[in-house]
């Protein structure tokens, strides 16, 4: 079945009006009422059977997945950079992706586990938001490090202080800052550098903790640059300001950048997740849909809570629990 392109006219706040296309009120019947009617427990089912619909469905399909991905689309775009009229082009730049690919998109997310859908949604348009970026650091456009910043500050933050030793948590401004100057030098080298091989999340944490640790060993070596690493039984750190120039990574092409990405932490990162995925498993049905709520998707006990119907102290116990399990299933101690 041929089925027309998506409206894609004059956008309407807060979300682009691509939201309702050029569909009729009887094609909006039943994607309105389905999204009305069903319970939130079963909101993951609902989901699904969107963007089954998607492989042979009509326009109601696809206005019923509009609907569903609008909201979280519109507001990654409007985050991505805040001049209104470029976050509507990449809102539609994305959607008009999707609808080329959109009988593609069931079996993208059967292969991807056991997430749920707005988990699958979330990943989907992070990976569109960094090949977008990706194509203005590759162009030379003057505002990718902006989007840059804006895309991955928070991560990136939480990168570096996860390898910051506590003692020197109080300088972990500091590091992060230098952490940014080091991705976006050269005309961000670094970033261009990345070769596609695993997300890109993925490389950017490698860079960054690398990043870190040589912030770290500059500071130590300006704080104690006459340290003797043998009385005091840590390694030894090699010295950081030779000549007064500062340390350059030695293994710094393209190539050494995506090396940092190495098959033995690809999978170590694999096994992990599969041991997580059977913790997971292992768990109640109502602990794990809490557990997902909470950590996959983002929501808010509260929130949580009135979606299960249930008092928010007893999601606050449910979390609790279960996350201690989890832990011992994946060879911790319990706290």
């Amino acid at each position: 079945m041929n089925i027309p392109a998506p409206d894609l006219a004059e956008p309407r706040t807060p979300v682009p009006r691509i939201v309702l296309g050029a569909a009729g009120p009887a094609d909006l019947v039943w994607p309105k009422l389905l999204l009305r009617d069903v319970a939130m427990q079963d909101q993951d089912a609902t989901d699904r059977a969107i963007i089954a619909a998607l492989d042979t469905g009509g326009r109601a399909a696809w206005d019923a997945f509009v609907a569903l991905a609008s909201g979280p689309l519109w507001a990654a775009a409007a985050r991505a950079t805040p001049r209104r009229a470029e976050a509507e082009a990449l809102f539609t730049q994305i959607m008009q992706a999707w609808f080329a690919a959109r009988q593609d998109l069931s079996r993208q997310l059967g292969r991807f586990g056991t997430g749920t859908v707005r988990a699958f949604l979330d990943s989907e348009i992070d990976a569109q938001l960094s090949a977008w970026m990706l194509e203005l650091f590759q162009t030379g456009a003057p505002g990718a490090a902006e989007v840059f910043v804006r895309l991955f500050a928070r991560d990136i933050r939480l990168w570096v202080a996860r390898a910051t030793p506590a003692q020197a948590r109080a300088g972990v401004d500091d590091r992060v800052q230098e952490v940014f100057v080091g991705l976006l030098a050269e005309s961000a080298r670094r970033i261009r550098a990345y070769a596609g091989s695993a997300p890109l999340r993925a490389y950017l944490r490698r860079v960054c903790v690398n990043l870190a640790i040589e912030a770290g060993r500059r500071e130590q070596g300006r704080v104690r640059p006459g340290a003797d690493p043998a009385r005091s039984g840590r390694p030894r750190l090699v010295s950081i300001d030779v000549e007064d120039d500062p340390l350059e990574l030695t293994d710094d092409g393209p190539d050494g950048e995506q090396a940092l990405i190495d098959t033995e932490d690809l999978l170590a990162e694999a096994a992990r997740l599969e041991a997580v995925k059977a913790a997971l498993a292992a768990l109640p049905t109502d602990a794990r849909r809490v557990l997902v709520a909470r950590f996959v998707d983002g929501r808010k006990p509260r929130e949580i809570a009135e979606a299960e119907g249930r008092d928010v102290k007893d999601i606050y116990r449910i979390l609790e629990r279960n996350l201690a399990q989890l832990k011992v299933s994946l060879g911790g101690r319990p706290s």
